[in-house]
């Protein structure tokens, strides 16, 4: 049974590799995923992680306050839903309370750090591996065995995601500064662009090489000027948000 384990962020991803490690002792049958161990050297990156997606039986989300306003886990956490036929996605909560999960991850049931909230989890993944399922009590035991070992491995880890600091909304940080002409030129661009731009084709537009123009972009996007829309085939392309069009409203550019 394959379950894809989902993080973003240096803790997110500490998080992620201990339950890696951890939940093959407790439910044998179980084969987690997490890109940054499970992608051969030389594999091309968004084929791999889209086939996995295709074949996952289960999705796990790490979720930490810093990461909550990270579109790549909402994309991961849609993707999935799509993937797997009956949407079984677990987020997977460090200093994050239920309330606060934003978007698509908000419909689905969270695990919290505890003892009887990871072996509901358990319980869960027992129960969607059909055929390979083990009983109830096998189950129970093994978990009684291994919770100590999770335990002392996600603990430290708690204490750099402390409760309170998760946001429902991503920053408020608006244009409060002059954009750059190489800024206004692309968010211009961008507007005048029907399905939004990817960085090559802005870097064509502009004369300016595709890494650059990512660099603007996401500046951009920080500024909340701009939305990004994740494709694992075709990569990252931008559009105008409304702040962006608003922006360009007032500065008579639109």
């Amino acid at each position: 049974m394959k379950v894809f384990i989902s993080w973003s962020g240096d803790l997110s991803h500490r998080i992620a590799l201990s339950l890696r490690e951890w939940l093959p002792v407790v439910l044998p049958f179980v084969e987690p995923w997490v890109s940054s161990e499970d992608i051969p050297k030389g594999a091309r990156w968004s084929a791999k992680v889209a086939s996995e997606l295709a074949e996952t039986h289960a999705g796990i989300i790490c979720l930490v306050p810093d990461n909550l306003a990270e579109p790549w886990l909402n994309f991961e956490a849609g993707a999935l839903s799509k993937s797997v036929e009956t949407a079984r996605i677990h987020p997977f909560l460090i200093g994050v309370e239920p309330g606060a999960l934003p978007g698509p991850l908000a419909q689905f049931q969270a695990t919290r750090f505890s003892k009887d909230d990871i072996r509901k989890l358990i319980q869960s993944l027992n129960s969607e591996a059909a055929a390979a399922a083990l009983p109830d009590t096998k189950v129970d035991k093994a978990f009684d065995v291994c919770w100590p070992n999770l335990e002392s491995r996600l603990t430290p880890l708690s204490v750099n995601a402390p409760m309170g600091l998760a946001k429902t909304e991503p920053d408020t940080r608006k244009a409060e500064r002059d954009l750059t002409e190489e800024e206004l030129k692309i968010l211009c661009k961008v507007a005048n662009s029907k399905d939004g731009l990817r960085k090559e084709e802005a870097g064509a537009l502009v004369g300016l090489h595709p890494q650059r123009i990512q660099h603007i972009m996401e500046s951009l996007q920080e500024l909340r000027l701009l939305d990004p829309s994740y494709n694992y085939v075709y990569g990252t392309s931008w559009h105008l948000s409304k702040d962006g069009r608003a922006f360009l409203v007032k500065q008579g550019l639109l």
